[in-house]
């Protein structure tokens, strides 16, 4: 009942900290982490009945005692087969334990290596704003003068270094996709999906996405008749050619290449870096995007200072104009980053608990050594053993028990963890700081765990022990 309740409160804290992960962002993002008190009931009911399965066997075992062995000194020793099956669950709790935390251990090692990423973008200084003229009935065309009108306005505020339109957030995961065609010189290669972005002039520098070779989009392209791929296509499509002036075909139209820009982290993930393509903001590819665009701006001032201005100038062109889903670069990039943040923490509570259990499991289980073996021991220091010999013999014993689970966990966590391959970005699935961290994390709580009764043991009085039962 103790042991069920304690669960009960771990959910609770767990579920707080779940929702703490969310980020305070204005989107239609339902995170529904209620508890379910049926299945709280459930496991409170398995609780009861993994206490009653697991304390019937001793129960019986004492409930039929065997006199003439239990007057003998033998009774002392525990017999092989409980011991065996004592560290056998121990041995589990160690490999569980040290898989948990492997897991957990690599999802943080992955969202640092992907926020390094961001370390020259300055994300929380790029504020964006969602903006949909469609619904009180406007066309591509009025659409792209409000657009027009609307940078103007935004450019001249004070405190705003640079903005931008662009139909999705590239960084964490925007964008949309579509079929196209490279159209090489020596061969056609059909591309069914490709990532892009559709971005106006300027859209790089506001996003610190350098330009790596070519031109920026400019004011006089006004027609889909260029486009700008990331470093990815060009060495997927091109290899080593020259790429600027190739051409790309996405129904009838084409596309003339005027730039590479580096590769932006569409996605925090494992999988293969693809390629991705940035069009013009254009009328006549409205059928690719509508007229949904997504306003970025760079500023210093604070998010809701710039948002009120933003929302003064967006009401001198047209008040039923509605602004959505306000956000900071950081915002879109932990929302991409949720599930992450959220598997991480999860699996890193699990691992925590896991340690517990195995270090309060290790210490049980020598401290029951020390105990079936007083009488031993007192034997031992009486005949000349000193107190290193006795912290030894104990410590070996424990040993045995911690090097098995951590094998196990280790074999384990090598053949799993190569499942997370495509959730992990810029590391590896078999990490070998995140394994070695580990182990030695587990090693050195577990001798932790062993030590304590084993020095217990070295202060055993010879006389006491001989008389002990």
């Amino acid at each position: 009942l103790l042991g069920g309740a304690a669960g009960l409160l771990l959910a609770v804290w767990i579920n707080r900290l779940l929702l703490a992960l969310k980020p305070a962002v204005d989107l239609p993002l339902v995170l529904d982490l209620r508890l379910d008190w049926r299945v709280m009931g459930a496991a409170f009911a398995l609780s009861l009945l993994t206490g009653v399965l697991f304390g019937l066997a001793p129960a019986w075992q004492s409930a039929r005692p065997d006199v003439v062995v239990a007057l003998k000194d033998e009774a002392r020793s525990p017999s092989r087969h409980a011991s065996r099956l004592r560290n056998a669950f121990v041995v589990a709790q160690i490999a569980l334990s040290f898989l948990l935390l492997v897991c957990a251990g690599l999802f943080i090692r992955a969202l640092s290596e992907g926020q390094k990423q961001f370390v020259g973008l300055d994300p929380e200084r790029v504020q964006t704003v969602t903006y949909d003229p469609r619904f009180i009935g406007y066309d591509q065309q009025r659409a792209q003068e409000f657009y027009r009108q609307l940078l103007e306005r935004a450019r001249a505020l004070p405190g705003v270094e640079s903005t931008s339109l662009a139909a999705g957030v590239t960084v964490g995961g925007g964008g949309r996709n579509t079929d196209f065609e490279v159209a090489r010189k020596d061969k056609r290669l059909e591309l069914p999906v490709v990532h892009f972005n559709i971005v106006s002039p300027g859209y790089l520098a506001t996003m610190k996405i350098r330009l790596l070779q070519g031109r920026d989009f400019s004011a006089a392209d006004r027609t889909p008749g260029v486009a700008i791929i990331d470093e990815t296509a060009a060495q997927q499509w091109f290899a080593g050619a020259d790429v600027l002036g190739q051409r790309l075909i996405h129904g009838k139209t084409e596309f003339e290449i005027i730039g590479i820009a580096e590769r932006a982290n569409q996605r925090l993930s494992g999988v293969t870096a693809q390629p991705f393509i940035y069009l013009p903001y254009a009328p006549s590819i409205g059928d690719l995007f509508g007229t949904r665009m997504i306003l970025h701006v760079r500023t210093a001032l604070p998010s809701p200072e710039i948002y009120a201005a933003l929302r003064r100038e967006v009401g001198q062109l047209d008040r039923q104009i509605a602004a959505q889903y306000p956000m900071s670069l950081a915002d879109y990039i932990r929302l991409a980053t949720l599930p992450q943040r959220l598997v991480a923490a999860l699996a890193g509570v699990l691992g925590l608990l896991g340690l517990a259990l195995a270090a309060i499991g290790i210490f049980g289980v020598i401290s029951y050594v020390v105990t079936q073996r007083t009488h031993e021991i007192g034997i031992r220091m009486a005949l000349g053993a000193q107190p290193r010999d006795v912290l030894g013999l104990i410590l070996r014993q424990g040993m045995s028990v911690i090097a098995s689970g951590l094998t196990i966990g280790l074999l384990v966590a090598w053949a799993t963890t190569r499942l997370l391959t495509a959730l992990l970005y810029g590391v590896s699935a078999t990490d070998p700081l995140t394994f070695g961290g580990v182990a030695l994390l587990l090693l050195s709580i577990a001798l932790l765990a062993c030590y304590l009764p084993a020095r217990k043991a070295t202060k055993v009085d010879p006389l006491i022990a001989l008389r002990h039962e």
